[in-house]
């Protein structure tokens, strides 16, 4: 059976991942006059700073249901992450893949950022991870575990001469399932006790607002903004902020904890929940989605307009999604194997 709160933190957190890739509307139509819709997105990015979480929050969830490491979860999570991954890239080089397939299986052994240029990049990257964190399942009530928080010790405190020497050519994550071990402990740990949160009433998410804000404070403080500079090549998680000092990692551990907690006490809504449950879908397709819609808004001349164009960004919300979970249903209703490829 399905957690609600779960799904529905899934939810808010894809449509984290539409906010933050939704420039590519923005900026790819030269008409629009962008002075509301900027205004609007720095007052909401002051109070919901997705680039300092959201990717990092979507690789801890992946873990709360994995198993102690079997042959049947290897085979299992490579069928719901590496076979959607290996289709959506393969698929649009077809032609190249026929002519000279050597460059496109490099690229997809590699499955980094660096040599994907895609979102596909965190479908190979979740799946170490969940392989890294099951081992860790094993071996977590032995003296083993210790090795687990001294390969992350290790990773970050040498992250930057690995990342100087090596990071172009490490595969599948492996430095971001290194990284992000005691992350995903503290946000698993809190899921495994949220029995102790049944008797709170929702409004005790109240309490939380300081260690919210306090965390982007100390994030805001301590750790600059990395992305498009050196730093980037450190830890790659797609967001701006990548915490390589102790405090930062901490604040940062905070700011999830404190949206997870909130998420676990505050009654799902329905449709927030349904978004989560297709949430693999739409952050395989989304980018395409928008792709579509600026070829439709490009054809309309009203964007010099502040207001049109502001309404029109807003909407473009509902319509991605919309037309992410339509084409999800629609490809399972047509074929049972789409499930194979990222489709529920």
């Amino acid at each position: 059976m399905r957690d609600l709160h779960i799904d529905q933190l899934k939810g808010f957190l894809i449509i984290c991942v539409l906010w933050g890739h939704v420039g590519v509307l923005t900026t790819a139509i030269p008409t629009a006059n962008l002075s509301w819709w900027q205004a609007f997105r720095d007052f909401i990015s002051t109070f919901l700073p997705v680039n300092y979480f959201h990717m990092a929050m979507f690789f801890a969830l992946s873990i709360l249901f994995v198993k102690p490491i079997t042959t049947g979860f290897i085979k299992k999570r490579a069928l719901l992450l590496l076979i959607p991954y290996v289709f959506w890239y393969v698929w649009p080089a077809r032609d190249a893949l026929l002519t000279d397939p050597f460059p496109i299986a490099r690229t997809l052994a590699y499955g980094s950022w660096y040599h994907i240029a895609s979102p596909l990049w965190f479908l190979p990257a979740c799946f170490t991870l969940s392989i890294y964190f099951s081992i860790y399942r094993k071996y977590a009530k032995t003296w083993w575990a210790i090795l687990f928080w001294v390969a992350w010790l290790a990773v970050f405190l040498l992250a930057d001469p690995i990342a100087a020497r090596y990071h172009n050519s490490i595969p599948f994550g492996i430095d971001l399932a290194l990284y992000l071990f005691p992350l995903c402990v503290v946000i698993d740990t809190i899921y495994q006790q949220r029995h102790r949160l049944t008797n709170l009433r929702p409004w005790y998410a109240l309490f939380l607002l300081p260690v919210y804000l306090g965390s982007i404070q100390v994030i805001d403080w301590i750790e600059p903004v990395k992305t498009y500079s050196a730093f980037t090549a450190r830890i790659d998680l797609a967001q701006f902020s990548v915490p390589f000092t102790f405090l930062g990692f901490i604040a940062m551990a905070g700011l999830m904890s404190s949206i997870m907690i909130f998420f676990l006490l505050v009654p799902p809504l329905r449709w927030l929940a349904t978004v989560g449950k297709y949430s693999l879908p739409i952050y395989l397709m989304h980018l395409i989605a928008f792709g579509k819609l600026i070829l439709l808004y490009n054809q309309i001349s009203w964007w010099g307009n502040p207001l049109y164009f502001f309404i029109a960004s807003c909407a473009a919300f509902p319509i991605v999604l919309g037309c992410c979970m339509l084409y999800s249903k629609l490809l399972t209703k047509l074929s049972p194997y789409a499930k194979y490829i990222g489709m529920i």
